[in-house]
């Protein structure tokens, strides 16, 4: 343990979640304010309690009152789930990722502390009022807390201590809420159905009328690349669990970095993306361009004929090697050594083909989640290029605010962070759910075949809602 940071205690392991749930909670008991010599040194208190079994998602759903988070990353075999907020950052600017993270990441916990993590699309448009509760930036790191890996399975509770938290009444007010928490004691949340629709439209005609202005920006050189985003809304009458919804999407689509966040019981904010922004472990950084896309084949020989079409394709390639360019361009500053192979590969999901590059360098010496944020997003592929010129336009074309829509989302640690981009996702209110899907304009494109390409990418969620778009 080292004065000045987190401390961690670990509580015997017990049989599973329920147990662990019970014996967590009579730790927290003792660990009252009155122990004012054991807390006072550290800003932090992490209480530890091994499950030999505990499923994260099942666990999160038994707490719907505090906010709630999940995260599952492509590439590790990290499940973390977390209920309420002990510490975070909200709002601009997102350098204060990297000062909440070097706070909660000390101590005992330097490799177990992680945070969750979301940024709106574009943090300098106005949120409309659906998105309100997420916040431009925002960084946590849970009140509760469950993960499970190949190591095993443990719940915790994180507690901010220290003096200026005791005196103030804080660390005796989470570490209550927590007890309460843990022994099913809040209050359940009455959640009404959202009747209204949300704001936008979602109307061929309309689209058609978005890529033909951007295609004349496209050919006057204001930009070489802008990605033109839909928002289609279905009203199910019901209310929709979020819970039960992004169950059924992480079975869906396998192999794909899987989000949640819900502020509220009112709304949550969902997804299961196929795109790194980045993955960083110790210095070494990898992105991903990703762009171009192709259905998959009902046969494997129309889904190899599919996938040789998209890798010969000249305008897919093109859209795709100006992601490869940002990313290159972008991390080059960053970054000892740089490197991208020069032709894509094929990066294939249930439902579609896409192109795909991996770029991957040597972080210098200072370099943090914070810098790598602000350089990568926005990507050419969610946004285009150049960059504040495709937004400015996407502002002026899209008639709805994306919020999280193919923002950042991750989840962030002192040797390793992974980081989405928050495509292939929805936003559940109430009876209602609106399910977001762009595909790149550039020089030759066609305003049915890219609306026909974002119906292809709403299909996961049409499957799972049972709704159909017009294709």
């Amino acid at each position: 343990m080292a004065l000045g940071g987190t401390r961690t205690v670990t509580l015997d392991p017990c049989a599973d979640a329920l147990e662990g749930q019970t014996r967590l909670a009579d730790a927290l008991e003792r660990w009252t304010a009155d122990r004012i010599s054991d807390l006072a040194p550290h800003p932090f208190l992490r209480l530890e309690q091994p499950v030999a079994e505990g499923d994260p998602l099942a666990w999160l759903r038994q707490h719907p009152v505090l906010l709630r988070a999940f995260w599952h990353g492509r590439a590790s075999d990290l499940e973390i789930a977390g209920v309420g907020v002990c510490v975070e950052h909200e709002g601009p600017p997102v350098a204060a990722l990297d000062e909440l993270l070097a706070q909660v990441a000390s101590g005992d916990a330097v490799e177990t502390a992680r945070l969750f993590g979301t940024v709106r699309f574009d943090p300098l448009r106005e949120a409309a009022p659906e998105w309100a509760p997420y916040g431009r930036s925002r960084f946590h790191l849970p009140l509760l807390e469950m993960r499970r890996s190949a190591s095993g399975c443990v719940l915790a509770c994180n507690l901010k201590a220290g003096v200026a938290a005791i005196e103030a009444g804080n660390y005796e007010a989470q570490r209550r809420t927590a007890v309460r928490a843990l022994r099913g004691a809040l209050p359940e949340p009455r959640v009404l159905p959202m009747g209204s629709p949300l704001a936008g439209s979602d109307e061929e005609h309309g689209w058609t009328a978005s890529v033909e202005s951007l295609l004349r920006h496209i050919e006057d050189g204001d930009v070489q690349k802008a990605v033109l985003a839909r928002a289609a809304h279905h009203e199910l009458g019901t209310p929709v669990d979020p819970i039960e919804l992004f169950e059924a999407l992480r079975r869906q689509q396998p192999d794909t970095c899987q989000f949640l966040v819900q502020p509220s019981p009112a709304s949550a904010f969902l997804g299961a993306s196929p795109e790194f922004l980045y993955r960083r472990v110790g210095r070494h950084v990898l992105s991903e361009a990703l762009a171009g896309t192709r259905r998959r084949g009902s046969t494997p020989e129309r889904d190899g004929a599919l996938a040789g079409e998209l890798l010969a394709s000249e305008k897919d390639r093109r859209e795709q090697e100006i992601v490869r360019q940002h990313l290159l361009k972008h991390l080059a500053p960053h970054c000892g050594h740089v490197e991208a192979p020069a032709e894509p590969d094929l990066r294939s999901v249930p439902m579609m083909h896409h192109l795909l590059t991996t770029v991957e360098g040597t972080l210098n010496p200072g370099v943090h989640d914070a810098d790598l944020l602000s350089a990568l997003h926005p990507t050419p592929a969610v946004c285009g290029t150049a960059t504040a010129a495709a937004r400015e336009l996407l502002r002026k074309y899209e008639p709805f605010d994306r919020g999280l829509y193919a923002g950042p989302v991750g989840c962030f640690g002192r040797e390793e962070s992974e980081v989405a981009v928050a495509i292939r996702s929805a936003l559940v209110q109430g009876s209602s759910v609106q399910v977001f899907a762009g595909a790149g304009i550039v020089a030759g494109s066609d305003p049915r075949a890219e609306w026909q390409e974002t119906s292809l990418k709403m299909q996961a969620f049409d499957q799972l809602l049972d709704v159909r778009h017009a294709s």
